[in-house]
């Protein structure tokens, strides 16, 4: 599904303050992914985020369900990946109420065609229901007046409305409370499971990172350093993932 080859992004180069952030990373992700992605800070994962949805520079390939995007501007490339911000303020129109948010994420070119409206209120009812959040009492609520967890469990199910081939979770859960986080979790979880959108998810939090997924990747100085998949991840605890890092890395801000 994705396959990045020697990423490499370097912030003022050639200059005093020159700073390699990704180092010739490579990563293949296979369909239906969901990884979740650890690394201290300066590590590069944000940074990753930034070249695959062409944000920032970068030398080497990106490569999206076998299309080279290199050459893709970031609007088209926006096309088929969905993203998710830290902050809940990002990712919907502040001032347009919950329902006029949902049609434009639904990019709908029918609003005029009869029983359009009806039919699709009704499934965004019945979508956002299942949320628990009592957003589907809110369509007519502008999205700046919503709590920061109504707001990320609308941006997501935005985000994915259209079964992007590629979900960004740029630390989605980071800002909210530990109740807001866990239902926000259980969320996306569901969301990506039911969709089968394969995914990236940058995260601080280790138990989020450790009961979440199929993978794990650590990052350090803008490399892979840790890999663990399938039956390895599943059995992985706390104890052991901090082990196994401090063996091979000094690292004592992993997650910082």
């Amino acid at each position: 599904m994705l396959e990045i080859k020697n990423l490499k992004v370097v912030f003022y180069k050639d200059e005093p303050l020159e700073k390699v952030v990704l180092n010739e990373l490579d990563l293949t992700v296979e369909d239906h992914d969901f990884i979740c992605i650890l690394g201290s800070n300066g590590a590069g994962k944000s940074t990753l985020y930034n070249s695959i949805i062409g944000s920032v520079k970068y030398e080497g390939s990106i490569l999206l369900d076998g299309k080279n995007l290199n050459n893709e501007k970031k609007y088209k490339r926006m096309k088929e990946i969905g993203i998710v911000y830290q902050d809940p303020l990002k990712g919907t129109a502040p001032n347009l109420t919950v329902y006029e948010n949902m049609l434009l994420a639904s990019k709908a070119k029918t609003f005029l065609k009869k029983g359009f409206k009806k039919a699709f209120e009704q499934k965004t009812i019945n979508d956002l229901k299942k949320f628990n959040l009592n957003l589907e009492n809110n369509l007519k609520s502008q999205c700046k007046d919503l709590s920061g967890g109504m707001r990320q469990a609308l941006t997501l199910y935005m985000a994915t409305m259209s079964n992007p081939k590629l979900l960004l979770l740029d630390e989605h859960t980071a800002a909210l409370d530990p109740k807001a986080q866990e239902e926000i979790m259980n969320i996306t979880n569901d969301i990506v499971n039911n969709k089968k959108i394969t995914t990236l998810m940058i995260t601080h939090n280790l138990k989020t990172a450790l009961n979440y997924g199929n993978r794990l990747i650590i990052l350090n100085q803008g490399k892979i350093v840790l890999d663990i998949a399938g039956e390895k991840k599943q059995q992985m605890t706390e104890e052991k993932l901090l082990q196994l890092y401090s063996e091979h890395f000094s690292d004592e801000m992993l997650l910082s």
